[in-house]
């Protein structure tokens, strides 16, 4: 008997708590016997590879065009990959869930519209809707530098320069290109020292929840 497969993306604007929340969800995913394989974000991937931002301005389109592609197929590839694994994984009858740091729509939120538009004739993708169809359920962390501003920070992800004010900018961005997805499940900060133990716990029920995990 084949298992189920769930395809998760985890987004949000920078410092928003994915990197804190990943071996989180897998453990407590993993406890309960779901078979779990995660998709790296390529962009930090990429930073890491010594392949720089070229930047936004209009003097420098042509690169920002090229590094946007590579970025795009990057993560079309690692993401394909990836499924075709969890897929072998759910026809030997385990429940699997793909966590995804980031999906392909995140790029339409670093990007000029008509450069979107561009981008998507360059990777074959058809639509938006097209690539939401790709994933099952949206969790936007909310970046700290909305609601918990003490604990804003960049110092652990070296492709993350932004300030508070344009974390804030960005992460409004993000939120409003997967608002569309029918499982789009924004998850904001609360106040306290706590803040971001009940922001994870708040992502993992949601998870669990749609689910029935």
């Amino acid at each position: 008997m084949a298992g189920s497969l769930a395809r998760i993306v985890l987004t949000g604007g920078p410092c928003g708590g994915k990197t804190s929340f990943l071996p989180l969800i897998t453990a407590d995913l993993q406890a309960a016997g779901v078979t779990v394989l995660k998709v790296p974000e390529a962009a930090t991937l990429l930073a890491g590879c010594g392949a720089l931002y070229p930047g936004s301005s209009p003097a420098v389109r042509g690169q920002l065009a090229l590094f946007e592609e590579v970025l795009m197929k990057m993560s079309m590839n690692m993401e394909d990959s990836i499924l075709r694994l969890a897929q072998m994984q759910r026809d030997l009858g385990h429940n699997v869930v793909v966590l995804f740091d980031r999906g392909l729509l995140d790029i339409k939120a670093y990007v000029p519209a008509d450069l979107w538009t561009e981008l998507l004739a360059r990777t074959g993708l058809q639509s938006d809707q097209h690539i939401m169809s790709r994933y099952d359920m949206v969790v936007h962390l909310t970046t700290a530098a909305n609601g918990a501003e003490s604990f804003y920070s960049t110092d652990n992800n070296a492709a993350r320069t932004e300030t508070a004010e344009k974390a804030r900018a960005l992460d409004e961005a993000v939120k409003q290109v997967w608002l569309p997805h029918a499982r789009h499940v924004l998850v904001p900060n609360t106040p306290g020292s706590d803040s971001l133990a009940r922001k994870m716990a708040h992502a993992i029920e949601a998870i669990k929840d749609v689910f029935k995990l």
